[in-house]
């Protein structure tokens, strides 16, 4: 059972400022333990911020301040990269008597605030799983661009600095992160593995730079080695974005780190695809993601990535990461003056055997924010649906007419989920679709109302349309599933329908007809159980009925589904629970609006 949830945003710069002002204050809100975990690294600042934002979100999720707990009494510890809560003398007495027996933390900083999101309940459940296993997490922030091979070499071309300027820039940064993973330089053993073109420049720079501050540097040729000796880290400068063909990656000591320079060798720079590769413990990217690094396995061999600004023009780019902090941004607030049929959702849904889909759908809608709810369906009573939705029954034979006549009261339609695929619903769904299409009401189409719309699609949906299909469905209305490149054919896809397409994944894809694309990597293996694709459809359609551009609310959507789920178990996770979680993944986004006030000592 949660006992208090706490969550608290710190402005980095002005504590920075603080701390610059009275230095003293460090001492006075840090163990010495969390000290010397943030002199780690380059920047500390950061992390500082951090640790004092989690040290409040704790005391808000017991109910107190400063006075009845020290700001000692709680550390912020991490293990294996994932921070936990330890809590000491009056902190350690005062959750005792709560009940709270466990803290769940999420950790997690953008360029300007930090933010904590603090969990205090009874029981401890078994392979619980924190929100976020990094302190440095890459979809944390605002829209990160994604570029495909092609469009990174044309940027590269179009720079108005010469060439060797930029391996110099690439080289710096490459090298601050290796000082960064090796923990400093004395005494450090560094092997850079190269090859003939700029990615191979790239790690001699390094190398050059790495030698001139103390490091032991050995420079290996991809082509002649099979085996590298002993070192403390691996800088891979093999190949680039461009791989194509085979790859055997030469043998490493396992006790060194890789650090792999814009994608790790042997990884399909379109496609994430791979057939042996050299995993990386942290990989440097220039100027923008590639595909490759977003997009399994591609993206866990990158390991954590660090995207750097070297001086080239991104601004082209037609696809990003979703961030926290974008989706931040684009959250609809209701107004004073909002009433339930501002944000109403009809769900049309469930068939005999298939209720639970409506039910989930409706629960997404519900704790995303949707204002009014109604489920319907033509072939069944509804159960469990929350008290909170209305059940308005429908004809078996005359729905399609009793929709029509009720649609343009509300703000959004989701349908298809778990509805049946019969002829007649067949054509049910396409001429709902096409009313709401006319109409201009966002539509999401999941399930089976995907495949009723077949591969004629177009004849029935427009820009306001959300196709959310998985691969099977996707395959009913494109003629064959996704191929390796997921983002072409989710492109495509939006292209024919003149609609919009969210291609479900580990990563997942939204499309809009003009060519732009989303990429949510928020979700992970939890999500890929029965049911959860209805929660999803509920989510983006209360997201749509807010007021939200179909595309951002489809992308949003899919951001908060995945935070949500990162909340659960890593067994035992079930749909539903995404439902029971969603507050939370809201309220954390929703935190990292400006609104905090830092404080010193009270």
């Amino acid at each position: 059972m949660i006992i208090g949830v706490g969550t608290d945003v710190v402005e980095i710069e002005r504590f920075r400022e603080s701390l610059t002002r009275e230095p003293s204050i460090e001492n006075r809100l840090f163990t010495d333990a969390e000290r010397a975990y943030c002199a780690q690294s380059i920047n500390p600042i950061p992390r500082l911020a951090i640790r004092f934002a989690a040290k409040e979100a704790v005391m808000k999720a017991m109910g107190v301040g400063i006075g009845p707990v020290s700001w000692h009494d709680i550390e912020v510890v991490t293990t294996d990269r994932r921070p936990s809560i330890v809590l000491h003398n009056r902190a350690a007495a005062l959750a005792d008597r709560l009940g709270i027996q466990h803290w769940q933390l999420s950790l997690s900083h953008s360029k300007t605030t930090a933010l904590a999101f603090a969990i205090g309940s009874s029981e401890i459940p078994v392979e619980f799983s924190p929100l976020l296993e990094s302190e440095d997490r890459l979809d944390d922030g605002d829209l990160l661009p994604v570029v495909t091979v092609e469009e990174m070499r044309q940027i590269d071309a179009d720079a108005p600095e010469p060439v060797e300027e930029l391996i110099a820039r690439a080289g710096a940064a490459v090298a601050r992160v290796a000082i960064d993973l090796l923990g400093g330089t004395y005494g450090r053993r560094v092997a850079v593995l190269y090859g003939k073109g700029n990615n191979g420049n790239d790690g001699r720079e390094a190398a050059r730079l790495l030698a001139a501050r103390g490091v032991h540097v050995t420079l290996f040729d991809v082509a002649t080695t099979t085996e590298i000796g002993e070192c403390d880290l691996v800088i891979d400068a093999a190949f680039g974005t461009g791989f194509r063909g085979d790859y055997n990656p030469p043998i490493i000591p396992t006790t060194a780190k890789v650090l792999a320079v814009d994608i790790p060798s042997g990884v399909n720079g379109a496609t994430g695809k791979v057939e042996n590769a050299l995993a990386a413990n942290a990989t440097v990217c220039f100027a923008a993601l590639k595909p490759g690094n977003v997009f399994p396995p591609g993206r866990v061999l990158s390991g954590d990535i660090q995207l750097v600004d070297i001086g080239l023009d991104t601004s082209r780019a037609t696809c990003h990461v979703v961030g926290a902090q974008a989706v931040s941004d684009w959250l609809v607030d209701a107004d004073a003056e909002t009433h339930k049929w501002k944000s109403a959702v009809w769900i049309v849904a469930g068939s005999i055997g298939m209720e639970g889909a409506a039910s989930l759908t409706a629960r997404g809608a519900a704790r995303t924010g949707a204002g009014y709810i109604r489920a319907s369906s033509p072939h069944c009573h509804l159960e469990d649906l929350p008290i909170e939705v209305v059940q308005k029954e429908l004809s078996p034979t005359q729905w399609t007419n009793e929709v029509e006549n009720e649609l343009s009261r509300f703000s959004s339609l989701v349908i298809g989920n778990g509805l049946g695929t019969d002829i007649e619903t067949r054509q049910g769904v396409r001429r709902i679709v096409a009313l709401a299409t006319n109409a201009h009401i966002p539509c999401v189409v999941d399930a089976d109302g995907i495949t009723a719309l077949g591969e004629q699609l177009e004849d029935f949906v427009g820009p306001t349309t959300i196709l959310t299909p998985h691969d099977g469905e996707f395959a009913s209305v494109f003629g064959s599933r996704p191929s390796d490149d997921r983002l072409h054919d989710a492109r495509a896809l939006a292209a024919k329908a003149g609609a919009i397409v969210l291609l479900k994944g580990p990563t997942t894809v939204i499309a809009h007809p003009d060519g732009r694309a989303l990429l949510s990597i928020a979700g992970d293996a939890r999500l890929a159980t029965a049911g959860t694709g209805d929660v999803l459809a509920g989510i983006i359609g209360a997201l749509s009925a807010s007021g939200m551009d179909p595309f951002l609310a489809a992308a949003a959507g899919a951001f908060l589904h995945g935070r949500a789920g990162a909340l659960g178990w890593k067994r035992g996770f079930v749909a539903s629970d995404i439902v029971e979680f969603l507050p939370a993944a809201i309220a954390q986004v929703v935190a990292l609006r400006p609104a905090t006030h830092l404080r010193s000592e009270e």
